[in-house]
């Protein structure tokens, strides 16, 4: 299939699901308050860390073996499933102990640490099985699955919402569509000849490229996602969750350079010079990117209002902050798969390390005196510097960076 035909359809899929996702930030806003809707978008929160870092970075060796030698396949599915349930559960019962009841290090009720840590292990192995798909050339089959996943949450919020809406109910729903995805997901690895050895091997050659993947996916997570610490500790549970829209609305023009990226990475292994298979990639994503943070600065303020409600309304000025963060982070997606594609060169490390640094301590600064909107200036400045230095990198030092003449 031709690139072009490729990011069609994917963009395609990913609308299904930025609908889907909206729906849901919708229906937990409307059915739980700005207060509850604060703390579940907390607890979800914590999910995503501990999958992130639990992740280690086997989810991008994964696609890149997957996508370099496809005869590593069948050998890949133990091995990603064994690192799943193993750093899943450790990563559960960390957070367990992390709770209000035992340690105190989480503002995370113990109930409720037990609750959401079931979908660690699962969304573990739902994030590995998706990229080996990815890095197979099955990108249609990613895209299923996470549409039926989306539609299942939405479809069960408003079923479940009307009549017994609460945090634990809508908490049980969110980790049930992880666990439902990964069920899915494994009929598919199951397919290839599942044969249950820990191939150590493998996993060595995959561990020096997982562990610079990894720093790096962690470090570009942190930059958004690690300031909900400060958040947390300097704001109201209210103000929390009204912030988390402008986040999430963020998040869903995000899943457009996403798949952009997943496409594009295939190809840009592949290819005998990377860096032009980039460019044109990273054209077509800022064209897209620029109509859509438009769209969103237009009609941002009137949709929020009706899908939300009138108490939600200070989202939109907020998310008018994170709008060029938001449009950098989408150049930033093709742009990092370019680098994950040759080889995740050790020192851009200090670049993503960089922007976190000044995500938190501008964060930490500018959220005691703005709240919300320091939260998301410090975000855009921080993506600012990230994408300036990699783009340096990327054009002036290209020659030793994917070893090919340009």
């Amino acid at each position: 299939m031709k690139p072009i035909h490729n990011i069609t359809l994917t963009v395609l899929t990913r609308f299904i699901q930025m609908f889907a996702g909206f729906s849901v930030a919708v229906l937990t806003a409307r059915f739980l308050g700005p207060t509850l809707r604060g703390e579940y978008f907390l607890y979800m929160n914590f999910v995503a860390i501990a999958i992130q870092f639990g992740d280690l970075g086997f989810s991008i060796s994964t696609m890149y073996q997957s996508a370099k030698h496809p005869d590593s396949k069948q050998s890949l599915v133990p091995l990603f499933t064994i690192i799943a349930g193993v750093i899943g559960i450790l990563a559960w019962v960390a957070l367990i102990l992390a709770s209000k009841e035992v340690f105190h290090l989480l503002d995370i009720k113990l109930n409720y640490a037990f609750l959401v840590g079931i979908g660690i292990p699962f969304g573990l192995y739902a994030l590995f099985a998706s990229n080996w798909l990815i890095g197979a050339g099955k990108i249609h089959v990613y895209n299923g699955v996470e549409s039926i996943k989306q539609l299942f949450l939405v479809s069960s919020l408003c079923f479940f919402g009307l009549q017994y809406a609460s945090l634990d109910l809508f908490l049980c729903l969110s980790i049930a569509s992880s666990i439902l995805s990964a069920l899915i997901l494994s009929r598919w690895t199951l397919k290839c000849g599942f044969v249950f050895k820990f191939d150590r091997a493998l996993f060595g050659s995959q561990f020096h490229y997982a562990a610079k993947s990894w720093i790096i996916s962690c470090l570009f997570f942190g930059m958004s996602r690690f300031i909900v610490l400060w958040m947390d500790a300097y704001t109201t549970k209210e103000a929390l969750g009204i912030w988390s829209i402008a986040l999430q609305i963020g998040d869903a023009i995000s899943i457009i350079p996403c798949a952009i990226g997943q496409v594009m990475f295939a190809d840009t292994v592949a290819a005998d010079d990377p860096w032009k298979v980039a460019k044109g990639y990273i054209r077509q994503t800022a064209w897209i990117m620029t109509l859509a943070c438009l769209g969103a600065a237009v009609v941002g303020f009137p949709l929020i209002r009706l899908a939300f409600g009138k108490p939600y309304e200070g989202a939109y000025f907020q998310l008018l902050f994170l709008l060029p963060g938001i449009w950098l982070r989408g150049i930033l997606s093709p742009l990092g798969q370019y680098i994950g594609a040759i080889g995740q060169p050790l020192y851009v490390v200090p670049v993503w390390g960089g922007g976190l640094l000044v995500s938190m301590t501008l964060g930490w600064f500018f959220i005691r005196q703005w709240q919300g909107i320091g939260a998301m200036i410090s975000i855009s400045i921080a993506y600012v510097f990230v994408s300036a230095c990699l783009w340096i990198l990327a054009t002036r030092n290209r020659k030793q960076l994917i070893g090919v003449k340009v």
